[in-house]
């Protein structure tokens, strides 16, 4: 799906005192800070329901701590969202990418 979009992936579960990154992606000198969300049906909700606020301040100091430190490139960044999920019996998985999520 992201490399579809043009999407280089430069990192997965990249971790600083702030907190994790899932996957961090490039495409023309800007970052792409993608958090996945996993499923299986809705018993506990959606999983664009559990991004809240406090995660994408995590997000933010994350990445701006693993741009100090040189861990990043020093790109402007976008964040999104991919949201997996697993429906009832034959449904299969369905995937869904949300665009520049913030609160």
């Amino acid at each position: 799906m992201l490399h579809e979009r043009g999407h280089k992936i430069i990192g997965r579960n990249l971790h600083s005192r702030y907190g994790e990154l899932d996957i961090v992606t490039v495409t023309n000198r800007t970052l792409h800070v993608v958090e996945v969300k996993t499923r299986r049906g809705n018993t506990f909700g959606a999983g664009a329901e559990a991004v809240t606020s406090s995660k994408l301040r995590k997000m933010r100091n994350t990445v701006s701590r693993l741009q100090q430190e040189g861990r990043l490139p020093r790109f402007a960044y976008r964040m999104h969202l991919v949201e997996v999920t697993h429906g009832s019996g034959k449904q299969g998985w369905k995937v869904t990418f949300y665009n520049d999520i913030f609160l």
